[in-house]
């Protein structure tokens, strides 16, 4: 059987919605080992590189050096010389089929949304099944709920989670009031109450 391996815009974090493809380090016809560092991608927060997943021939480039894709987008295609174009053209096909169908990509889109509080809005971003208890995370002073991006998913792989932006911080409505902190507490509670009725279990950093 042929082998074919897709290279696909990953999610590194979990606002990550797109990448654009700044290098690519191994041209069509490459030899590629898995490990391997084969491709550039741009996010709004990083840049960073993409490691092959498999070993073989980098046997088709899908998305050009200055393309912006959404993530799970079909990059390239890694296969072993067994593999034949007609094979690799339907491999490649079938990610188009799925879009289309508005089927997501790998790692599904989680975006944050904002929620009405007193004098503004908190922005916050849920992951994991809906439950009556949730894990709430608050990032420390200066920071924003990317804080938790690779500590966030872990936990909603079992639990419904919940990262905020505190007031003044990320995309959340600034404090406007003297008392901050009293401020930030009543807006936090505004926002996550009717969300969670059960148990919040805290993680929180700094001044969170």
């Amino acid at each position: 059987m042929s082998l074919i391996e897709a290279v696909t815009i990953p999610k590194w974090g979990m606002t990550m919605t797109e990448g654009k493809i700044t290098q690519w380090m191994i041209g069509e016809g490459g030899s590629v080992a898995r490990g391997q560092e084969i491709l550039e991608i741009e996010t709004t927060k990083v840049t960073n590189v993409l490691e092959a997943a498999a070993s073989g021939t980098l046997r088709q480039i899908v998305l050009a050096e200055g393309t912006t894709a959404p993530v799970g987008a079909l990059a390239g295609v890694i296969a072993d010389e067994s593999a034949t174009q007609e094979e690799i053209d339907a491999f490649i096909q079938s990610y188009a089929d799925r879009i289309g169908s508005g089927e997501e990509g790998e790692g599904g889109l989680s975006l944050p949304r904002k929620v009405a509080v007193p004098g503004g809005s908190l922005n916050l971003l849920e992951a994991g099944e809906p439950s009556d208890d949730i894990v709430l995370f608050l990032h420390g002073f200066g920071g924003d709920l990317t804080t938790w991006l690779f500590n966030q998913p872990v936990l909603a792989e079992t639990m419904r989670t919940i990262a905020v932006d505190l007031p003044g911080h990320g995309d959340s409505s600034p404090a406007a009031g003297s008392n901050v902190v009293d401020e930030i507490a009543v807006a936090i509670q505004e926002a996550v109450t009717p969300i969670a009725s059960g148990k919040i279990h805290l993680v929180a950093h700094s001044f969170g």
